[in-house]
């Protein structure tokens, strides 16, 4: 049936994206700023983490939460599924618990 569904307008959504932290900026400029590599990766969506981050080739999952934001159900299973990922509530918090993270790392020879 050649022709069906010609000359129809068809009008796609756009994606909805998940939601930002309003501090989520901050912890990027501040880690930027302490020297880590930073990438938005908060579009991945379905319980991913809101950053990539690295520093002397590591690599952390990085997810922003203002001082009451609560984890998602998503985020929950994706921390569950064993995703080491680090929560952090503003610039400082994040660079303190990157530099424990690397630490730690450096302690056990990782």
């Amino acid at each position: 049936m050649a022709g069906q569904g010609e000359g129809k307008i068809i009008f796609m959504t756009p994606p909805k994206y998940p939601s930002v932290d309003r501090n989520q900026q901050e912890v990027i400029d501040a880690l930027r700023c302490a020297g880590y590599l930073v990438t938005d990766i908060h579009t991945l969506g379905k319980g991913r983490p809101d950053l990539l981050v690295s520093k002397y080739r590591n690599l952390y999952l990085v997810e922003v939460k203002t001082r009451d934001g609560k984890l998602t159900e998503d985020e929950r299973e994706f921390i569950k599924d064993g995703w080491p990922v680090i929560i952090a509530y503003s610039g400082q918090d994040a660079i303190d618990k990157l530099h424990e993270a690397q630490e730690l790392r450096m302690e056990i020879g990782y």
